[in-house]
């Protein structure tokens, strides 16, 4: 087994998470700025479903892989 393709492999995949993870943070930047912090006032006060949201998004990175 050579070490090349391991290693193209396993940049491919970084890339492609470091892509996700940095697409994901310009998207919820741009719903602050959007909203102009309404969200995050939201997301401050702790109700329940605040915490079904966060729920949500936090599961929805690691649902992806």
């Amino acid at each position: 087994m050579s070490f090349v393709p391991t290693a193209l492999e396993t940049l491919k995949v970084a890339v492609l998470v470091t892509s996700f993870v940095f697409t994901t943070m310009m998207l919820v930047e741009f719903l602050n700025v959007t909203t102009t912090g309404i969200v995050a006032r939201w997301l401050g006060k702790g109700s329940f479903m605040t915490f079904l949201s966060v729920i949500f998004v936090a599961a929805v990175p690691g649902c992806l892989g």
